[in-house]
């Protein structure tokens, strides 16, 4: 091809979101349980994947080790249902270390029973 013949093809410029951004490129359809198509963008990327549910909040090291001294002192006076209720709270703030806590002291426990 010539380059003459190249300067007089005319682009016209697009003004669409979706070729411009190319959000939609490779949109896909989903299929809802009537069976109907629906192009919603959460039905094709997942936006609703991250809930709060799944994300476990980060507590503070001062807090996770109060929680596992009273744990241990739990044990140690022979409360285990109070151990247990307080590994429930402590994982419920963000611990992720206060049920190994518990196994252990209960291990320490019948080691001393012995």
């Amino acid at each position: 091809m010539d380059t003459a013949e190249n300067s007089s093809i005319a682009v016209e410029p697009s003004h669409s979101s979706v070729e411009s951004v190319g959000a939609n490129s490779t949109e896909t359809t989903a299929t809802t349980a009537a069976g109907e198509a629906s192009n919603s963008s959460v039905d094709t990327i997942g936006a609703n994947e991250a809930t709060s549910e799944t994300t476990t909040p980060v507590i503070d090291p001062e807090v996770d080790a109060m929680f596992g001294q009273l744990i241990r002192q739990s044990i140690a006076n022979g409360n285990e249902q109070q151990a247990l209720k307080l590994v429930e709270d402590a994982e419920q703030a963000g611990s992720l270390k206060a049920r190994d806590v518990y196994l252990q002291a209960l291990e320490k426990q019948k080691e001393q029973q012995q």
